[in-house]
């Protein structure tokens, strides 16, 4: 439609608003919404992960100090109001270390059992079966370390780590090439601590 002079284009418009203003205001205000709805999630969310650094921090100190009341506090915080973070998986490690450091075994297990339960990354998961596989066979419980590792296989970046284990496994048994390949492919993998790994490698019997 094309209009002869400005008053009709004036009046085109005035009539467009009129039948329009409410959805016109409805959409921004929803826009509006949006936008600083997210910012406010988006800086709600970045000052909880911030309180819950400094909290891990001050827990780490407290470890460190072998302030373990505090301690046990901290890492009761972290679980019960930062979940959403991954501080809550970092404290349990923690707990878990300090638990270890007391002789223990019990706590420690549990500490760790909570993070392969819980913890969101498969990174934290990992990290929390390597440890407790590492204990299992520390306490002579190889079948649990056997489970354990089975249970939760790894992802590429784990997988020298888990064939070690699988090594000491094997060689607590007596099987003695089975943890001569299991140390080898751990070797190949590049694990982590590669001397220590060659050192038990080296230190098996010759094959017979």
């Amino acid at each position: 439609m094309s209009y002869e002079t400005e008053e009709q284009q004036v009046e085109a418009i005035k009539l467009w608003w009129k039948n329009n203003a409410t959805s016109v205001f409805t959409g921004v205000l929803i826009g509006l919404i949006a936008v600083f709805g997210w910012r406010y999630w988006d800086n709600h969310r970045n000052m909880i992960a911030a309180e819950a650094s400094a909290l891990f921090e001050q827990l780490v100190i407290s470890v460190d100090k072998g302030q373990d009341q505090i301690a046990i506090q901290q890492v009761k915080t972290l679980q019960d109001n930062y979940k959403s973070t991954p501080y809550a998986s970092f404290a349990n490690l923690m707990e878990a270390k300090r638990l270890l450091a007391k002789n223990d075994i019990t706590g420690a297990k549990k500490a760790l059992q909570q993070v392969i339960d819980q913890a969101p990354e498969i990174a934290f998961k990992t990290i929390a079966v390597l440890r407790l596989a590492r204990i299992q066979i520390s306490s002579k419980d190889l079948q649990a370390a056997t489970q354990l590792l089975v249970q939760y296989p790894p992802d590429k970046a784990f997988k020298a780590e888990y064939a070690a284990l699988r090594g000491d496994i094997e060689n607590a048994k007596g099987n003695i090439e089975a943890a001569r390949q299991a140390y080898q492919e751990a070797l190949n993998g590049k694990v982590g601590q590669a001397d220590l790994i060659k050192l038990k490698l080296d230190n098996l019997p010759p094959a017979s």
